[in-house]
């Protein structure tokens, strides 16, 4: 069975999405490998009427806590899916499916396989929407150093980035995985929006499974 994840059209990698590669070989060793005729949908906003195309080798898709969101949505779910769970009510809503699965993002599994470091180093980090990093970086590198805090960049190693966030007191999250990595490893969250890029609509979804409001924090986009 292989894992398929979203992978960017400039080859940069994003944390929530390359998440998958670090995540489910740990927490199922020996399970995958490059068997497309079975393919396994973790964490990402996936689920729309691009799936279908971007899986077409696939005779089987298991899909475990993806949400979604993004595109069309799917006039139906294809026979050859296998639904085990999704990111929160909004997609269960969306794909017509029992409110019993919707469950929450599997990225909250991140505290079965990294320990959170117990010492807190930086108070307050920003962790911005990967479109932000590729494209503001500089400047908003500049930014959080002129006011004293962090900056968790999205296309770090996945380790380098638990370690990051792990050892924030309060992280300032435009990047959802990062607060949901943060609510795994036990670190506070404030939710951000720089611009429209963000998805509110993933938010409401995962913030809704664990049954917290989305109330985000609104500042004036950087330029680009």
């Amino acid at each position: 069975m292989k894992i398929f994840y979203y992978r960017r059209q400039d080859g940069q990698p994003n944390f929530g999405d390359e998440l998958n590669t670090w995540l489910w070989p740990q927490l199922l060793p020996d399970f995958f490998d490059d068997d497309d005729s079975t393919q396994f949908i973790g964490t990402g906003t996936l689920l729309n009427h691009r799936l279908p195309e971007r899986t077409t080798d696939a005779q089987r898709l298991i899909i475990f806590s993806s949400g979604a969101g993004y595109e069309q949505p799917l006039s139906q779910i294809p026979p050859h899916w296998h639904i085990a769970c999704v990111r929160g009510p909004l997609s269960a809503n969306r794909l017509k499916l029992p409110a019993k699965k919707a469950i929450t993002d599997g990225g909250i599994l991140v505290r079965r396989r990294f320990i959170a470091d117990s010492k807190k180093a930086v108070s307050h980090a920003f962790m911005p929407h990967i479109h932000h990093a590729n494209f503001a970086d500089v400047a908003w590198k500049t930014l959080c150093e002129t006011m004293g805090i962090g900056y968790i960049d999205p296309r770090w190693p996945i380790e380098q980035i638990l370690q990051a966030i792990s050892t924030t007191e309060v992280l300032l999250a435009e990047a959802m995985h990062g607060a949901i990595v943060a609510d795994a490893l036990r670190t506070a969250w404030i939710p951000v929006v720089t611009s429209p890029r963000i998805l509110s609509f993933k938010w409401q979804d995962w913030c809704a499974s664990i049954g917290v409001p989305y109330q985000p924090w609104r500042l004036l986009p950087l330029p680009s």
